[in-house]
Order: structure tokens, then C-alpha cells, then sequence
């Protein structure tokens, strides 16, 4: 095909041919930017809603985290209480053993009239017929693992019958 047009119009019809393919290129280029954002915009999206779920998740984390602490705070406060009535149970004395230990080592012709507890220390006063049932009595307390420094006053074995006595002693941890 031949043109036989003039050259201006040759060079006209040229410049809006390459009008023509620099407006489709930018068309193009365009829809590619359009796309390019829609994609970013989709992936925001995205990001925001793991984020949004991250949140919640960790909102759910913290007050799963506070319930724990104010359990571990009533716990320890527990504990506590525990150590101190266990340390409080520690430092007693069983009554009721020592009774039951005195009366074990206390010969059976002994009759007790009185009996003082004072933290460590018991004070026993009674009565003996004679004078070896409390040279049997002091023998027996002596024996005796959990009783320490056990005294009768000395003017006791000046007696020999009818002996009202007083012995005073220390219990052992």
C-alpha cells in the first residue's frame, strides 16, 4: 500500500499513532497501578483482621493472666496462713502426751494433788507412802527421753514416810 499523502500529514497521522499507543501504554500502566493497589489494599485488610484477632487473643490472654494472679496472690496469702498455724503447731506442746506420760512413769502408790504447766516447764506436787516409790518416780522421769533438768528439792530425802513432794521439770522439743 502506497501513501501518498503529504509528508505533514504523514507526520501527523504518525504523532497520534504514537499518541494513541502512549495513551493505551498508559492506560496500562494504570491498570496495573490499580491493581497493584487493590492488591495492597486486600493485603491491609488481611493484616488488620490477624491483627484485630491478635488483639482479642491477647486481650483473653491478660485477663486469663490477671484471674491466675489473683488466684497466686490468694494462694500465697494461703500459704502463709498455713507456715504460720503449722509453725504456731510446732512450737506447742501436746498436753495431752505429757499427761499421758506422766502418768505412764508415775508409780502407782504416787498420788499427784497438783500439776502447773508453764510453756517448757511442768511442776508436779504429791504425795508418796515412802520414800523408794519417789526414788522410783525420779528414776522413771529421768528415763524419760522428753523431760530435761528434773528437780526435787533436796530436804525431800530427809523423809522417809508420808513424803509430800514438789518436782519441777523441762520438756524436750
Amino acid at each position: 500500500m502506497i501513501n501518498l499523502l503529504p509528508q505533514k500529514e504523514k507526520l501527523k497521522l504518525k504523532q497520534q499513532e504514537n499518541l494513541k499507543i502512549i495513551f493505551i501504554l498508559e492506560i496500562v500502566f494504570l491498570c496495573a497501578l490499580f491493581c497493584f493497589w487493590l492488591n495492597l489494599f486486600f493485603i491491609k485488610l488481611q493484616l488488620l483482621t490477624k491483627i484485630e484477632k491478635e488483639e482479642i487473643v491477647f486481650e483473653t490472654k491478660q485477663k486469663e493472666i490477671s484471674f491466675f494472679k489473683g488466684v497466686e496472690n490468694k494462694l500465697s496469702s494461703f500459704n502463709q496462713t498455713i507456715k504460720k498455724v503449722s509453725s504456731f503447731n510446732k512450737n506447742q506442746i501436746s498436753l495431752f502426751l505429757i499427761l499421758n506420760q506422766i502418768s505412764f512413769v508415775l508409780p502407782e502408790k504416787i498420788y499427784l494433788t497438783s500439776f502447773s504447766f508453764d510453756k517448757k516447764k511442768i511442776t508436779l506436787s504429791g504425795f508418796s507412802a515412802t520414800i523408794d516409790d519417789l526414788l522410783e518416780f525420779k528414776k522413771r522421769l529421768q528415763d524419760q527421753r522428753n523431760f530435761k533438768n528434773i528437780f526435787f528439792p533436796e530436804n525431800l530425802w530427809l523423809q522417809e514416810k508420808n513424803i509430800n513432794f514438789v518436782v519441777s521439770f523441762e520438756i524436750k522439743k
